[in-house]
């Protein structure tokens, strides 16, 4: 027995020791409370990793933009619309404290044509519109229609009656060629917008030959043409 024992001690240790192990496993599992559930770390549903991400990527572009207006707002970022007597007539941005003549020069710099008439100094606003008008332009001609002057009521003499100055927009007809923007917006027709484009079309390509020519701006079809055709005149 003694030399069984000597023989294999160290393959009896190791049972031994398995044994107890095991018996060590089964109190620890008697010991738990029944129907007490494994905590499991839980699983996003499948799709909404992807959501988050693009949820997160909004949230950062949408703040990272108002970063930006924050930034443009402190830096006093003016935009401004220039049109009339330049090259490049369109909405720029400048900085705080710019002037009319930095607006024209971004915008190309004034044609030959326009009108000294303008205060190039004059500090400008965010969202101004400065027309830079043509020297034609600036001399806004009317023909207005004659109408006879008032005699004086029966019964008084003397003195002399006042001839009232007739209204251009209502006794007038009006020069397409050197009409000015509130000249051409008097016509029933023709908005600020469409003013602002006749004037330019004929900064750049010269002064019209017709009324018909008026068919060229962008903006004037047919129906348009004949609705303001006898408020207007070619000078020449």
């Amino acid at each position: 027995m003694r030399d069984f024992l000597s023989r294999h001690r160290r393959e009896l240790i190791l049972a031994v020791g398995m044994l107890l192990f095991l018996a060590a496993g089964l109190v620890v599992s008697a010991t738990r409370s029944p129907g007490e559930p494994e905590q499991r770390q839980p699983l996003a549903p499948r799709g909404q990793s992807g959501h988050s991400e693009q949820s997160e990527k909004a949230v950062q572009a949408e703040q990272t933009e108002q970063k930006s207006a924050a930034k443009q707002a402190a830096d006093g970022q003016l935009v401004l619309y220039i049109t009339g007597a330049v090259p490049r007539p369109g909405v720029y941005k400048l900085g705080s404290g710019a002037r009319v003549y930095n607006l024209a020069e971004a915008a190309g710099g004034l044609l030959p044509g326009a009108s000294p008439a303008v205060n190039m100094a004059a500090v400008l606003q965010d969202g101004d519109h400065v027309h830079i008008p043509s020297r034609s332009e600036a001399k806004s001609v009317i023909a207005p229609v004659s109408t006879p002057a008032p005699t004086a009521p029966a019964g008084r003499s003397g003195g002399t009656a006042k001839t009232a100055k007739p209204e251009p927009e209502k006794t007038g007809l009006i020069d397409v060629n050197t009409a000015s923007a509130e000249a051409l917006v008097s016509v029933n027709g023709i908005g600020p917008s469409l003013a602002g484009r006749i004037i330019e079309y004929r900064t750049l390509h010269g002064p019209f030959n017709s009324v018909d020519e008026l068919r060229k701006v962008k903006g004037i079809g047919a129906k348009t043409l004949e609705a303001i055709r006898g408020r207007l005149t070619v000078g020449r």
